[in-house]
């Protein structure tokens, strides 16, 4: 429990430095950590929640676009912040790897929008 408590301190103080980049890969590292799933799995996860939750906050169907569009938003951020770290020139590795994120995101929250 004692490293489990550490690794939150340590990300919670990343975040809160300003260093944005750094504090939201170190999330999404220990995320797939404490849960032992892959970074892919935990997109389609993550997309199902979102689009759950904007349903249930916004009183809409999910055959509403408004659910499937606060999905996308998050993912352009996440995706974002992946492509955009200080420093380090987009590689296609990256790009790729991106294009596999939009996949694995938005296929679960499109199949329930229709």
């Amino acid at each position: 429990m004692p490293d489990f408590l550490d690794k939150a301190m340590f990300i919670a103080g990343t975040l809160g430095s300003g260093d944005v980049h750094l504090g939201w890969i170190e999330f999404k590292d220990y995320l797939s950590e404490i849960t032992n799933l892959h970074q892919d799995a935990l997109h389609i996860y993550a997309a199902v929640l979102i689009q759950l939750t904007a349903a249930l906050v916004l009183r809409r169907s999910l055959a509403s676009f408004i659910p499937w569009v606060a999905v996308l938003l998050v993912l352009v951020g996440n995706e974002w912040l992946d492509l955009t770290e200080p420093g380090r020139p987009i590689e296609e590795w990256q790009v790729l790897g991106g294009l596999r994120d939009v996949w694995n995101t938005m296929a679960v929250p499109t199949i329930l929008l229709v």
